[in-house]
């Protein structure tokens, strides 16, 4: 039978469906909370920004904690009640939604571990919350993180490389539909823009949660792939001098929120410092020295074609000793360290990340990205670079607003700054040249060490380990096979009231949010030494069995995630490699 309407029904039902669409439209919107910022503190110490952290709270009702929101690692962990450091503690007895387990967790550092075990709780930061949050309490806190205002961390980067296993606070918001957008952007200030002194914290700019502050950059966010999903690594065109990329510097890039400094390959490193005529630091581990009376006019990174200078007042460390004044380090060091299939990987933090306004998302034209402008505080000027080597990395400018690679886009100016891009070309030195002169002596230790953790990939150790699990697998009886892909953690207690406080869930090693069952009330026959070790073997089989199962294999044969793993000190200023 045809179905005719008449002119006044169709006109019904066009406000029937313009309701419902209405309806849908508001329950979604209602879904997501607004864009939220998190303000920035600066920890800084000899005139150096060493650190950028900001609030967090966990728990019902809520306790605060500062930590740093770091690109660099994937595990948050904040120091629990039996913990013995000077910092805020979680009182796991005065949060009511806490679920606590039996599994063990560390985190590895340059300078020590913090250990602890695993939790689920409420975690609220930037106006969002994800109501089971799994992460860590840590009994023992590194010397390197002590050291810090900050109590603990917050990782930002994929879920590949957490130690827990477990997806991140990003990726929950993300897999909830929490957020707008599936990104987070960072502005990161200068604390000599901010005041005189030459210790101590200050407003720090300001972490976007599901979203990009234009406000915060010029021109448009020129946008560059991810291409190993640990770390926020990208394809750099290498080091650019007075607008030129230096050959032989192209390099993998992890850009890292919770480091200080810039660290490159060795190999990039020398052919940096020949060209700007450059030498070893004696005694040093990867530092060079260059005249303090610099022989170049801007000197940056290029990602994309793109260059972003770096002001020369930032990248300039100190004097090479007290008694040589004429002789200069600068902030890209000289260390060799690997991403989590084992190759070569550049680590670039703060000394950078304070120049540009970076947006890390989840899908940038269906995939993951790091977009790139120059910061309105940075002083200097982003443009096309001419390289003298060659370059393959794409990219592509946010929808709307141009390209970024065309022509310079000049940023805002910052004091003290504008003198950063005066001065000749590399190889002699001019009237306008820049010259350090702050009169500190660059201090970069060995203990504690740079960057060791993040070198840990080691392939006949890691070959070794992955033919250890697929022994254990393949010896595993059917409901071994089980709990592998089942549970992580679990109550230790024999008691069946314990055990209701406890939750199992899935280990993934790509970006997804865990399978879990809240309130597991069966009681355990087992100790809590058998449990731990049923845990650690359900993490390797599942790990064995992944499709990216090289960073998890990894992961476990270091026994932590890349984290915090080392600091410098430099004139006087903890640098952090996050």
């Amino acid at each position: 039978m045809e179905l005719r309407y008449s002119e006044h029904e169709r006109r019904e039902k066009k406000k029937r469906d313009a309701s419902v669409i209405e309806r849908r439209s508001k329950a979604s919107l209602d879904k997501r909370a607004p864009s939220g910022n998190v303000p920035l503190t600066d920890y800084f110490s000899g005139g150096n920004d060493a650190a950028y952290f900001g609030g967090i709270s966990i728990g019902t009702p809520a306790q605060s904690f500062e930590v740093i929101f770091d690109t660099g690692s994937a595990d948050l962990w904040v120091p629990s009640s039996k913990s013995s450091t000077s910092h805020d503690k979680f009182r796991d007895s005065a949060s009511s939604s806490l679920e606590s387990s039996s599994a063990e967790w560390d985190i590895t550092y340059g300078t020590g571990s913090s250990e602890g075990y695993l939790a689920r709780d409420v975690v609220s930061a930037g106006g969002y919350t994800v109501q089971q949050q799994i992460f860590a309490l840590a009994d023992t806190s590194a010397p390197v993180v002590e050291a810090l205002p900050s109590d603990g961390i917050c990782g930002m980067a994929f879920s590949t490389i957490a130690t827990s296993g477990a997806p991140t606070f990003l990726e929950n918001l993300i897999t909830a539909d929490s957020i707008s957008q599936p990104q987070v952007g960072f502005y990161l200030q200068r604390a000599k823009d901010l005041t005189s002194q030459s210790r101590g914290t200050v407003g720090g700019g300001e972490m976007c949660v599901g979203c990009a502050d234009a406000s915060k950059y010029t021109g448009s966010l020129s946008w560059n792939a991810v291409t190993a999903q640990s770390y926020w690594e990208v394809e750099s065109d290498g080091v650019a001098v007075d607008g030129n990329v230096v050959s032989g510097t192209n390099m993998a890039v992890a850009l890292d929120t919770g480091t200080t400094l810039i660290y490159v390959p060795t190999s990039v490193a020398s052919a940096l410092y020949s060209q700007l005529g450059g030498t070893p630091l004696k005694g040093s581990s990867g530092e060079y020295t260059v005249p303090c009376v610099a022989t170049f006019g801007t000197i940056g990174l290029s990602f994309g074609g793109v260059v972003y200078n770096i002001p020369l007042e930032d990248i300039f460390l100190g004097y090479a000793s007290a008694s040589n004044t004429e002789q200069c380090v600068l902030g890209i060091i000289a260390q060799d360290m690997y991403d989590a299939e084992g190759n070569s990987v550049a680590i670039v933090g703060g000394l950078f990340l304070k120049a540009v306004y970076s947006v890390y998302t989840y899908s940038h034209n269906g995939s993951p990205a790091v977009g790139l402008a120059p910061s309105i505080t940075s002083g200097v000027s982003s443009s096309g670079s001419a390289s003298s080597s060659s370059s393959s990395q794409a990219s592509s400018s946010s929808s709307g607003s141009g390209t970024a690679s065309s022509g310079s886009a000049s940023s805002g100016s910052a004091s003290g700054s504008s003198g950063a891009s005066s001065g000749s070309s590399s190889g002699g030195s001019s009237a306008g040249a820049f010259a350090y002169s702050a009169s500190a002596v660059a201090q970069v230790t060995d203990d504690p060490g740079v960057a060791t953790s993040i070198a840990t990939y080691d392939a006949s150790s890691a070959a070794a380990r992955a033919s250890s699990v697929a022994a254990a697998a393949a010896a595993s009886d059917a409901s071994v096979a089980a709990a592998a892909g089942s549970s992580l953690a679990s109550a230790a207690s024999s008691s069946s009231a314990a055990a209701a406080a406890g939750f199992t869930f899935t280990v993934f090693s790509t970006a997804a949010v865990a399978t879990s069952t809240a309130g597991v009330t069966s009681a355990s026959t087992t100790s809590p030494s058998t449990d731990a070790a049923a845990a650690a073997a359900s993490a390797d089989s599942a790990a064995a069995a992944s499709s990216t199962s090289g960073a998890a294999t990894l992961a476990r044969a270091a026994g932590s995630a890349f984290a915090v793993v080392g600091a410098v000190v430099v004139g006087g200023a903890l640098a952090l490699v996050v």
